[in-house]
């Protein structure tokens, strides 16, 4: 089962963002965040699956974080790859929605900092430059 708070949050954003981009990228976007949803899900499960084998923590935490790294730089890549440069609103809501689904991702990354950091920073980070780079086109 996939994290239904991530679903909705790409409903939302392939919603927001439906109107000013291709249908292509938006359905593209999605599968990739449900693809890697799916992965996380998947790696969450082989952790307990391996929980009874007293598993290595240091390797699941590793895997942990940089699975969170990926998931954050596809969610974040939302302001590339959905919004047109010329939508300062599309631009606006996009932004507002990857800030909700990094704020949801404390209740699963909290526990461990460096993916709740690897996870954040590239949904940040890109938002940050997308939006400088629409300020200087406006």
């Amino acid at each position: 089962a996939v994290s239904s708070s991530a679903l909705i949050m790409a409903a939302l954003i392939a919603t927001v963002a439906w109107p000013s981009s291709t249908p292509l990228r938006v359905l593209s976007w999605c599968a990739v965040v449900v693809a890697i949803q799916a992965g996380l899900q998947l790696l969450g499960f082989g952790y307990r699956k391996q929980s009874g084998a007293d598993p290595d923590p240091r390797l699941w935490a590793t895997r942990f974080a940089r699975s969170s790294v990926v998931a954050g730089a596809v969610w974040g890549s939302a302001v590339f790859v959905l919004v047109p440069q010329d939508q300062p609103l599309t631009l606006a809501l996009v932004s507002a929605c990857l800030a909700g689904r990094a704020t949801v991702s404390t209740i699963t990354h909290a526990y461990y900092p460096p993916a709740l950091n690897g996870f954040t920073v590239p949904i940040f980070g890109m938002r940050e430059v997308m939006e400088r780079h629409a300020e200087a086109h406006f």
